[in-house]
C-alpha cells in the first residue's frame, strides 16, 4: 500500500488520498463532470495541442510551502519522464495511460503552465482529474524520496496524521485549505474486508461510514433510523475475464457460448438485489464515452451448448474462476454453477 497518489492502484486506498490531494480540475461530486480545481481556469489551442492553466494564487501544501506553475510541473513530469531527477522516487502505474499524451511541460510564470500534447485527446481533462494528476508537494517529495508514499503532502482539505499499516490511516482537519474549510477534524480510515464484519461494526457504533453495502444487508439499513444510506452510480464494472490467447478461449465460439450461459438478469436482481444495472461495454453508465447502443447477450442455454458442441470435442465441465472479496465472490460462485 502507498499514499503517494501517483502510484495508488486500488479504490479503497485511493478514497484516503482523495481527501489529502487537488488537481487541477476535478470531477464534480458524484459524476464525470468537470469543475475547476487548482486551476482557476484553462484555455485550450491549437487544435485541442495546447492547454494554458491559469492557477490559484494563495494556496499552500500541508507544509506550508507555495503551490505554483513549477509544483504542477513538478508533479507530472516526476511521472512522465524517466530522466527526471526524481522520477526514482516511485512506480508509476498509470504514468503512460494518463499523460502518454504530454510532450512537453512549461512554465509561463509563477502562476501559468502549458501543457502541450503529441496528438489531440478529447478526454486529458479528465485524465488531469485522475489521481494521478494530484498535485504533490516537490519540497516533501525531494526531502522523504520513495518514503514519500508514507509521508504524503498535498493541498487538500485533510492532512496526513498518521499510517498503521493494515491498521488505520488518520487524517486531521487542514486549518488552511483554500477552499470551503471542512467541518470534521479528523477521520480515521480502517480496512474492514469482510462485508458481514464491515455492517456489524457500523450497527456497533465502531464505524461512522461504511462503503459497498452488502445487498441482502441494505434494506434493513434503510429502515434503520441511525443510519442515512446514500446511493451513487459506481464506477467499475463486475465481469469475467477470459484469457483469448489460450484454450478453448481461444475459439469465439467459446467466449460466446460463456456469455449466453450467464444469466445476468437473475444476478442484478437476485444477488445484487437490484443495486447494479445490466452492463453492456467495459464502461460504466458514468463514465464518458460510455453508450447503450451495443447488443448484450440474453441467457440462452441451447444456444451455450450448440456453440460448445461445435468448438470443443469433449464438453467443458469446469470453469476455474477468481474473484475480489465480497459480492463478487457470490457472483462468480453463481456463474461457476450455471448449468451447461
Amino acid at each position: 500500500m502507498t499514499l503517494d497518489p501517483h502510484q495508488v492502484t486500488d479504490y479503497n486506498t485511493n478514497r484516503a488520498v482523495d481527501n489529502m490531494f487537488n488537481r487541477l480540475v476535478e470531477f464534480v461530486d458524484g459524476g464525470t463532470d468537470l469543475r475547476p480545481g487548482l486551476a482557476e481556469r484553462w484555455v485550450i489551442e491549437d487544435g485541442g495541442l495546447t492547454y494554458v492553466f491559469h492557477l490559484r494564487r494563495g494556496v499552500k501544501f500541508h507544509d506550508g510551502e507555495p503551490f505554483n506553475a513549477e509544483a504542477v510541473e513538478f508533479s507530472l513530469l516526476r511521472q512522465i519522464d524517466p530522466n527526471h531527477p526524481y522520477h526514482g522516487t516511485g512506480e508509476f502505474a498509470y504514468a503512460e495511460y494518463s499523460f502518454g499524451m504530454i510532450d512537453r511541460v512549461e512554465v509561463l510564470d509563477e502562476y501559468t503552465v502549458k501543457i502541450t500534447l503529441n496528438k489531440q485527446f478529447a478526454p486529458f481533462l479528465s485524465h488531469l482529474a485522475m489521481q494521478s494528476g494530484a498535485i504533490v508537494s516537490p519540497v516533501a517529495v525531494k526531502k522523504h524520496g520513495r518514503d514519500f508514499s508514507h509521508n504524503p503532502v498535498g493541498t487538500g482539505p485533510f492532512r496526513f496524521q498518521r499510517w498503521e499499516p493494515g491498521v488505520e490511516v488518520v487524517l486531521e482537519r487542514n486549518p488552511d485549505y483554500w477552499a470551503e474549510a471542512p467541518v470534521i477534524n479528523r477521520v480515521i480510515f480502517r480496512p474492514v474486508v469482510e462485508d458481514q464484519a464491515r455492517v456489524k461494526a457500523l450497527e456497533a457504533g465502531e464505524l461512522s461510514f461504511i462503503v459497498n453495502i452488502p445487498p441482502d444487508d441494505l434494506d434493513r439499513l434503510q429502515k434503520d433510523d441511525r443510519f442515512t444510506v446514500m446511493k451513487q452510480a459506481g464506477m467499475h464494472v463486475w465481469h469475467v475475464i477470459l484469457n483469448c490467447a489460450t484454450e478453448p478461449f481461444d475459439d469465439v465460439r467459446v467466449r460466446q457460448a460463456v456469455n449466453y450461459a450467464i444469466d445476468s438478469r437473475a444476478i442484478v436482481d437476485g444477488l445484487l438485489r437490484q443495486t447494479g444495472v445490466l452492463a453492456v461495454s467495459p464502461l460504466p453508465p458514468v463514465v464518458w464515452g460510455h453508450t447503450d447502443q451495443v447488443r448484450r447477450y440474453e441467457l440462452n442455454l441451447d444456444r451455450a451448448r450448440q456453440l460448445l458442441a461445435e468448438a470443443l470435442p469433449t464438453r467443458m465441465r469446469c470453469l476455474p474462476c477468481s474473484s475480489c472479496p465480497g459480492s463478487a465472490t457470490t457472483a462468480t460462485r453463481t456463474i461457476s454453477c450455471t448449468p451447461c
